[in-house]
């Protein structure tokens, strides 16, 4: 049986979580990016969930440019895993999101990448 061993991410997902509530947002950044990190030998989806968590905290601890990479590593990494439909979701709640936080231009940029990557209909 060869089966992968999942790494117990918890405590860093507990972390950012509390980190996030006291607005240390760095802090919180670096406890996801750890998570995703972690998780990198099992293609687990529940990465582009944390790069995109470590994405918006970097982005509240005014690290913008790192918080869209991140962000786009998430997504791409749906995109690597073929899943369409989540992607379609998490890219327009995730340009919402960037819309709300006054970086139109940023989640306009995300629909455009967004064609790019979709295969034809």
């Amino acid at each position: 049986m060869n089966r992968k061993v999942v790494p117990d991410i918890q405590p860093y997902l507990q972390r950012a979580q509390e980190l996030l509530a006291s607005h240390e947002y760095a802090g919180a950044a670096a406890a996801f990016e750890q998570s995703a990190r972690a998780l990198r030998a099992t293609e687990d989806s529940r990465r582009s969930s944390l790069f995109i968590q470590a994405g918006f905290a970097r982005i509240r601890a005014r690290e913008t440019a790192h918080g869209l990479e991140l962000i786009q590593n998430g997504l791409a990494l749906l995109a690597r895993l073929r899943e369409w439909g989540r992607l379609r979701t998490i890219t327009d709640q995730v340009a919402g999101a960037l819309k709300d936080l006054g970086l139109t231009h940023e989640a306009d940029g995300l629909y455009q990448w967004l064609e790019t990557v979709l295969p034809p209909v």
